[in-house]
Parts: C-alpha cells; structure tokens; sequence
C-alpha cells in the first residue's frame, strides 16, 4: 500500500485518462482508477507507467494473482516490454512475490530512459520484500536523467528527502510552467521530523508558490495538488482550495490524514513480523478518529498476526474492525471470505457481506468517473466478486441453493476465474447434482483454480464424478485433469459475444474419419448429420454423450444421423474409451488437429449440417437440459 503513495508521478495542466487514474488512485477510489487506467490502455497498449499503475491498482482490489496469470499469458504471446513491464510490477507489489521472477523479468527490459525508469521503480517497490539493495537503487532513482520528465519527479522526491542543496531549489523553482508531481514533494517537505534548516524553508516557498499557481486552475488535477500541498504546509488558502476541488468535482473531497497513514505504512516496514506488529500496536491510540488510517492499521496488524500463527486474534482484529466500518467495502467482503475460510463466524461474515454488495449495489454514476460504460463494467466485476463471497459464505453455512444463486451472478460476470467456478461446482457437488457439478467444475480446472486450497476441493470433488459417468482419459483422473488444464475457450469477439462461425453455409471441412469399429467412417448423408466434435479428456464432453444417444435413437426414423469426431492427440485413448463407451452412434477419430479444421478453439462443439450438405447451425458447449440441439433439428425437419 506505500508503494502507491509513491508510485504516481507528473500530472498535466489537463488531466489524460492515465493522469484521472492517478488522481483517483491517489484518493483511494481503486475502482474509478481501474476504469481510468483502461481507459489509458486502450488508447496506448505500450504506456509503460499506466500498466504499473494498473498493477498497483490490482493490488489494492485483491486481484495481483489474475494480472500475473494475464501478463503472463500475454507476454508468452508477444514477448512485449509492456507486459514484461505490467508483470514485473505486478509480482513486486505483491508482497509474496516471486523475487527471482522479478528480477528475470526486469533484465530483460529493452534500455530505454522510460524503462530505465520504471524498472527501477518496480526493483524499489520490490525490495520491500525481496534481497534488494534499497541504497543502490535509490541512488540510481535519484540520478535518472532530467530530460524524463515523470523521472524527474520522481527523483526529486527522493533528493528533497536528503539536506537539500542549490540544485534541488533550481529544480523545484523550474516546475513552475510544467507544474508536474509537486505534490508529490510536500509531505517530504513538510515531514514534522526534519530539521529546518534555511534551504527547507527555501524549498517550502517555492513550492507554495507552486500551489498558488495551480489554486486558481480549472483543472481538478491542479487543484487537488494545490489543496494537498496547502494541506500539508497547514496554510489557510487550504479549505478554500479544496472547497474549489468539491465544487469542481462534484463529489466529497475526502482529505485523509496522510502523515498518519504514512507513520501506520512505515511501522509495518519493521524487519520482523514482531518488531512490525509491536510497532504497529503502538500507534493503536494515535490513528482514533482517521478512518483511514484505522482501517489500514487493522489490515496490517491482522497479517502480522497471521504470520506470528495468532489466525484467532488476526480474525477477531479485523472482525471489530468491519463491524465498526459504516461501509465495510473491500475490507468486509475479505474478512467475510476470510471467515469462510476458517469457518468462523459465519453467520456474521454473512450480514457483512450482504451489507457490502447493498453498499455497493446503490452507487451511482455521477459523470466524473470518466467513460459510463467502463464504469459500469468495473462495477459488475466489483459486484461479482462481492457474490462469490458471499456464495462462499453460504455454502459454509451448507445453504447450498442459495450459494448456487449467488454464485451464478459471479460466474456471470465476463472475465470470472476458475475460483468462482470452482465454488459454483462444488455448490452443486453439494446438492447431488452431477451433472452441474462435473461441467461447472471442468470448467474451473480449464480456467485454472488459482487457490490451493480451492483447487484440491474442486479436484476431490471431481474423482468421484470421473470415475462415476463412465469411461474417460486412458490415463486415468490425472491424464484427464492435466488434457482438461490445457483445453481452450470457446472463441468470441471483442464484445464477449460468441461469434457466427465461420462454417455456416458451408460443407463440412472433413467427410471421412478413422472409425473406432470398422472401415473408415462416410460423413455423406442425404438428411440431417449431427457432428459432434469432442475428447475423451473434456467432461462436458463426456456428460453431453447420453443426450446424444437419446437424440440419436428418437431421430433415427427421421432420417437424422449423429457421428463423434475425437480430437484426442492420441488413437489409443479413443480406442479404450469406445471399449466401454456403451453408446450405439458412430465414434471416430481426426486427432487434435481437428481444432484448427473445424475452426474451434473449445469443445464440445456441435455442427449441424441439412440435407443440403451445408453447415446450419454450430452449437458451443453443454449444460444439462440444453435443448439447443433439438430446435436445431426441428428447425431443418419442419414437420416432416
């Protein structure tokens, strides 16, 4: 959480989508950042500094886990500086980062001044918990080159931080023009431990004068840095400042007590968790009455806790902590899932909970978070992971149906992990509800469960429900869980939607395939042909298979035929699947390269083809009672 203090650097007269994130971010308002920062990277995918912040923003909602899996992902895809930059950070905010990975990813940034930069912002914010000389790279901080500009903030930060000397007064002098960060300066200027010396009351004029200039802006960005320096320096310019701030923003300035803060951040940097919780404890009577700094002060003492193996005082710190909170929020919907977790308190975790998704539910647009529907979308995802605590929440109170309730709106939601879908599985696995809890839970596995503990619920659920719907991977359960990791999503477009496949209208791409049973199979078929492209490793497939045979057998009279395509990599794993299939249709084999002939990236994947000999209708996935299939078929039947 200090790194984000530290982290935002140079403002512009008028605020960019990359320069409201920062603002945002430097109020606390995470969501209204993240909506921000998107918005920053959609208009520029390389801008290194927005996907650190983005990063530091990730942090701070709980999501550092998904932005290394994403920036992974993408940058085994292109290698790019941008997503080696984004992961990097991501892995140094998060205080249980990979250190080694950190390092890797950072020698192999390109040498650049703006890489130079940010690289070393990510190896100071690393060092927090990493075997990182923190001397050295402030030093290197420190000498970044003036003509970049955000460096040159940033090191000037750090300088005033020394005894200041003629060089540092030249500098502050000439931000006058650009007016870039000088608030980032005042709270080392202004810090209540430093000795005035004539150089600090020197450097202390220039930047009120600094704050001066930026009062009578228009711009909130301006005005926030001259309310935060006026604020800082005790100056009676400070509540007219920020009254002019409110006006213009439209919402509450919130004016937390940084120095307080900082003094909560800074004690729990202690070397030892109980030198850091001792320190903590102390500051238990300073930070009454500073919302903020209460919350934090709780947050952190609860992780020393932890880590000292007290997980009862941690639980019960943060407990007093929400139900003292009048909007619990972030720090709610964790304790709640917490309490879950350890099966504590659950009951109450379930009145938080419910409070924090009201809290949220009735916020509203006000028209100065920057693009409605980038807002509208975070606060979905907000919303969402609300209702997978709370689903978690539910199923530890084994209230089964309402879980699944809350866990469907989660799931739901466009961007939703495998723990999410692991919870709904399990939900289901709890009703009796096999087929729900095997297609659900295969799902999880293919998204990839990043919770541990979730991960081995999920796949000791899933044992009993492989061995028990009928012949699956030839190398048994762990063959099945390791093809089910690697399976590919169902392709869509940019707007999350699925796309219309590129075969409708045309001829099947494959008429013949290697039969299980027999002579080569003949897709020619003068009525309805159901292709069924599948694995003997995918779940859904698998459970998908009875409906099929069932359709089979009642269209059969109507001329309607149903083949099965594996894409297994392997024969042999189809050839012992059809020993023990117990299905009367035909099952062939086209190996994996059936995924690019069929132009599909997931599976089960369902063509249906008219007498016509043309592809009519292409049908993604399963789940029980799907009944698309047989719409299709009467569809192209009529009434015969």
């Amino acid at each position: 959480m200090l790194s984000i203090l530290l982290a935002l650097s140079a403002f512009a007269a008028e605020p960019t989508s990359f320069e409201l994130a920062q603002f945002h971010a430097r109020r606390g308002e995470w969501t209204q950042a993240r909506v921000a920062v998107n918005a920053a990277l959609t208009a520029d995918a390389q801008d290194y500094e927005a996907h650190h912040l983005n990063a530091v923003i990730h942090r701070q909602l709980g999501e550092t886990g998904l932005l290394v899996a994403t920036t992974a992902a993408w940058r085994a895809e292109q290698d790019g500086v941008a997503a080696n930059v984004a992961h990097a950070a991501a892995l140094a905010v998060d205080e249980n980062g990979d250190c080694d990975q950190v390092a890797q990813l950072l020698e192999g940034l390109p040498e650049e001044p703006a890489l130079a930069y940010v690289g070393k912002r990510i190896e100071w914010e690393a060092a927090r918990h990493c075997d990182i000389d923190r001397q050295s790279v402030r030093a290197a901080l420190k000498a970044q080159t003036s003509d970049l500009a955000s460096a040159r903030t940033y090191s000037l930060s750090l300088r005033v931080e020394d005894p200041i000397d003629k060089a540092v007064l030249t500098e502050i002098a000439s931000l006058t023009g650009s007016r870039t960060g000088v608030a980032s300066l005042a709270r080392r200027l202004w810090d209540k431990d430093r000795k005035v010396t004539g150089k600090l009351k020197a450097a202390r004029k220039l930047l009120l004068a600094q704050a001066g200039a930026m009062s009578g802006s228009e711009s909130m960005v301006e005005l926030h840095h001259a309310a935060e320096i006026y604020r800082r320096a005790q100056h009676p310019d400070a509540e007219a400042t920020s009254a002019r701030l409110e006006k213009l923003a439209g919402v509450p300035v919130r004016q937390p007590s940084t120095a307080v803060l900082i003094s909560v951040y800074e004690a729990n940097r202690k070397p030892t968790h109980e030198l850091a919780l001792a320190a903590l404890d102390a500051l238990t009577e300073s930070v009454q009455g500073d919302a903020d700094a209460t919350e934090a002060l709780a947050y952190f003492r609860a992780q020393r806790l932890t880590e000292l193996d007290r997980p009862d005082e941690a639980h019960e710190v943060l407990k007093a902590q929400v139900l003292a909170m009048e909007k619990p929020g972030s720090t709610g919907n964790f304790w709640a899932y917490s309490a879950t977790e350890n099966g504590k308190d659950l009951d109450v975790a379930l009145t938080i909970i419910d409070k924090v998704i009201a809290d949220s539910s009735a916020e509203r647009w006000t028209g100065n978070d920057g693009d409605y529907a980038g807002w509208a979308e975070a606060k979905g995802q907000t919303l969402a992971n609300y209702h997978d605590t709370r689903g978690w929440v539910l199923y530890g109170l084994e209230r089964y149906e309402d879980a699944v309730g809350s866990l469907q709106i989660a799931t739901g939601q466009e961007g939703s992990g495998g723990v999410e879908f692991a919870h709904l599985g399990l939900s289901h696995a709890a009703l009796g509800q096999s087929e729900e809890a095997l297609a659900i839970l295969g799902i999880a596995v293919a998204k990839g469960i990043e919770d541990a503990t979730t991960e081995e619920a999920a796949h000791a659920a899933l044992e009993p429900l492989f061995e028990s719907h009928g012949p699956w991977h030839a190398e048994g359960f762990g063959g099945y869980l390791r093809d089910l990791a690697e399976q590919p999503t169902a392709a869509q477009d940019e707007d999350g939607e699925e796309e219309v496949h590129s075969l409708i209208g045309k001829p099947l791409p494959v008429l013949s395939a290697t039969n299980m049973d027999g002579p080569d199979l003949d897709l020619h078929h003068d009525g309805v042909l159901i292709v069924d492209v599948w694995a003997t490793w995918c779940g859904p497939c698998v459970t998908a298979m009875p409906g099929l045979q069932e359709v089979s057998k009642t269209y059969a009279d109507r001329g309607v035929r149903v083949v099965g395509l594996s894409v297994d990599e392997k024969q042999s794993s189809v050839t012992k699947f059809f020993k023990e299939a117990g299905v009367d249709y035909e099952l062939g084999w086209i190996s994996d390269s059936g995924f690019e002939t069929f132009d599909i990236e997931g599976i089960p994947a369902l063509f249906v083809v008219g007498p016509d000999g043309a592809v009519a209708e292409y049908i993604s996935g399963y789940s029980p009672g799907d009944t698309r299939l047989e719409e299709a078929i009467e569809g192209l039947l009529g009434s015969d």
